[in-house]
């Protein structure tokens, strides 16, 4: 049988002149795959201008249509399945494409390619370009949880939003990194590397102060020092942060350009403020839960202290693990750093407070020396077993006050916050100073604390010579302080003992110039840390405490007075009772063993300088303890009597002391009188020459010798 014909469509039986395909044959309109449908009289998809137009040529006005067949048409919400009548020509709107070109959207994004494609010339550069803005992406990641309208919690370790946007612990998959995620990426030295590339460190420092670490947080603090810490190993990455002031993260901040007007540095003003933290000295993780103490921040805390031992930070260097050892640690790197012409570490160090924080560090520290002492003379150990006392710490502190002294920063600065604690520090050193001696020479089953006894030892007699050439001030209250004049005389003897000193440990810290040494074990040194002989060390404690009684003598008077009647035995090691005064019954005058030491010729020396600088000092020594005072004249001719030449050579070296004295005070007078006449605008021939030409030392000198040698003839 033949086909029968193909029945037309109900919708096309219900009104001819509906819109509707007119042969199903024919190709449908692209992207129609069937009738469409409207909502509310508006199309759900893109407009078309060629679909309109074939829809157009096949339709009918809505106003030819019955009126039966009107009320059933899909724009008054008809039957299903018809077209909608589709608007005129006139109403038509200009399509995306009209409107691209018309306003050049196409043309400005080529011109943007041909601009990028011009600026990356290979493969290379494509690939750093994208790992680059990856890199950025995850950091910005990071830093989401830092953000200061995060909860406390977020911002201390990795969190997830809850039901009901609350702050739950990690238990969904939704993560909010924070300051512990942080910090494990800084531990990455791949990722300190590209954050100081990129130029993002900056941003590290400042996105964690204003989620307010470093305001006393538990959790916050810890690993703000940490990182300080290890970005402090590099000048090149702190040098950017100690330009930062403190008045970025002030509400009265105006401008944007006042952040580095500021000489205050940030980095050091919180360094210094968690330096002072009540509980900085409690080792990270050993809090438990009461005391404003609560289980999250033991659990957060545990996992600082983790990271912390994971950095070795402390390891090498004998520091306790403490929020004050990380401190510690940043600002002796910064003390240390090498100043440029726009660049003043250690004046930042004195200006910010760091330098106020570490002598009240010091002294801290090295309060429980005193008692420590009495115990030891009792027959109890040095060094308690708990712990309280750490030599590295006071190694530390002496180290970032020597730089701060003799380091490219201003001596007011440094001068005027010494002096607020200047009976305090002259204390602790001469504190110091004896037990270093007491350790150093014992001996302590621990080779490690017999070195950190060294180090603390010549930290705290270089900077005697630093502080007595500075001021009077602080020779008077050196010769005030129990057991001190006795205690270099010691130091003076036992330099020229047999017994071989203990020898200083290697630094690990940054030197001055920045420069990192690897050692022969793979650590890292600096260059001034090198290892000494052990007769180096013995001169170096010899030349240090003769130089710092030699700055007693010539400005303390009374010390004349203190030597003559200070008594030590040359022989006397190890003696428990005679740990702070000597007590043994053969014990000699401590200006004869001056005299012994200018006689004695040093032949252990490995260089001329040892002996020339230990000659010339002694010989010193003795002309200014002989100054004025008979009763020590006796004592050092009775001592030089079998040394005619000696005393000869001391006479002459007298003379010299003499001439200089004179030589210095005319060149004081002469300019006096040049400013006297540039202030008064006087002429020349009004000037009158008054000032004196000799100074009363020198008066004096040459007074005392000529004594002498009229005594020894």
């Amino acid at each position: 049988a033949s086909p029968s014909p193909p029945k037309p469509s109900r919708q096309l039986s219900r009104s001819s002149n509906s819109v509707a395909l007119a042969d199903s044959s024919a190709p449908a309109p692209r992207g129609v795959a069937g009738a469409r449908r409207t909502y509310g009289g508006a199309r759900s998809f893109k407009r078309d201008v060629e679909e309109e137009r074939i829809f157009l040529s096949g339709a009918t006005p809505a106003r030819s249509l019955p009126a039966k067949d009107r009320k059933s048409s899909p724009a008054s919400g008809g039957r299903k399945g018809l077209l909608p009548a589709l608007p005129s020509k006139a109403s038509e709107r200009e399509t995306y494409s009209a409107l691209r070109a018309k306003w050049g959207v196409d043309e400005e994004e080529e011109l943007t390619e041909e601009v990028a494609g011009t600026q990356l010339k290979s493969i290379t550069q494509m690939r750093a370009k994208g790992e680059n803005s990856r890199f950025v992406d995850e950091f910005e990641y990071l830093l989401e949880g830092l953000e200061p309208k995060m909860a406390i919690g977020v911002r201390r370790a990795r969190y997830a939003f809850g039901i009901g946007g609350r702050y739950i612990p990690l238990l969904t998959l939704f993560h909010l990194p924070s300051a512990i995620e942080v910090l494990k990426k800084v531990g990455d030295p791949e990722f300190v590397r590209r954050l100081k590339s990129l130029g993002l460190v900056e941003r590290v420092y400042t996105e964690f102060r204003k989620a307010e670490c470093g305001s006393g947080d538990r959790v916050l603090d810890p690993a703000l020092a940490l990182i300080l810490a290890i970005f402090a190993h590099d000048q090149r990455i702190t040098e950017p942060l100690l330009r930062i002031s403190t008045n970025e993260f002030s509400q009265d901040l105006q401008k944007d350009d006042d952040v580095y007007n500021s000489p205050i540095c940030d980095v050091l003003v919180v360094l210094a403020a968690m330096l002072g933290r009540p509980w900085g000295g409690e080792v990270i993780g050993a809090a438990v839960v009461g005391r404003g103490v609560t289980k999250s921040d033991v659990r957060s805390v545990a996992k600082v202290r983790e990271l912390t031992d994971s950095s070795k930070l402390l390891e090498e260097g004998g520091l306790p693990t403490t929020l004050r050892s990380l401190c510690l640690i940043a600002i002796s790197r910064i003390a240390c750093f090498a100043p440029r012409a726009i660049f003043r570490p250690q004046q930042l160090v004195c200006t910010s407070g760091a330098l106020n924080s570490i002598v009240n560090t010091l002294v801290q520290a090295s309060s429980g020396l005193a008692i420590r002492m009495q115990r030891y003379e009792g027959g109890l150990e040095f060094l308690p077993a708990d712990g309280s006392i750490n030599l590295p710490t006071i190694d530390t502190c002496l180290r970032v006050i020597e730089a701060c002294s003799t380091g490219d920063s201003s001596p007011t600065d440094t001068h005027d916050v010494l002096s607020e604690h200047l009976a305090m520090l002259t204390a602790a050193l001469c504190d110091i100073v004896l037990s270093g001696h007491i350790i150093a020479s014992s001996q302590s089953p621990d080779p490690k604390v017999a070195s950190a006894a060294m180090d603390c030892l010549l930290s705290s007699l270089r900077l005697l010579i630093e502080l007595t050439n500075s001021s009077t001030a602080w020779s008077l209250a050196l010769a005030n302080c129990p057991f001190a004049i006795s205690t270099l005389v010691k130091l003076l003897v036992a330099s020229r003992s047999s017994a071989p000193p203990a020898a200083p440990r290697k630094r690990s810290l940054s030197s001055s110039s920045g420069v990192k040494l690897e050692d022969s074990s793979g650590g890292i040194m600096s260059e001034m840390d090198e290892p000494d002989s052990a007769a180096q060390i013995k001169f170096d404690v010899l030349c240090l405490s003769l130089g710092v009684l030699t700055n007693l003598a010539e400005t303390v008077p009374d010390v004349k007075d203190v030597l003559r009647e200070t008594y030590v035995n040359p022989s006397c090691r190890d003696h428990r009772k005679c740990a702070r005064e000597c007590h043994c019954e053969e014990r000699e005058n401590a200006i004869a063993l001056l005299a012994a030491l200018y006689l004695d010729p040093l032949k252990d020396s490995q260089n001329e300088l040892n002996t020339s600088f230990v000659n010339g000092y002694s010989g010193m020594s003795l002309g200014l303890v002989m100054l004025d005072t008979p009763l020590n004249q006796s004592i050092v001719i009775k001592a030089l009597a079998d040394e005619p030449q000696a005393m000869t050579k001391l006479l002459s070296a007298m003379d010299e002391f003499a001439e200089m004295h004179d030589q210095a005070a005319r060149e004081e007078h002469d300019t006096e009188m040049a400013e006297t006449q540039c202030s008064q605008e006087m002429e020349a021939n009004d000037v009158v020459d008054v000032g004196p030409r000799t100074s009363d030392i020198a008066v004096r000198i040459r007074r005392m010798a000529e004594a002498v040698r009229a005594r020894v003839d």
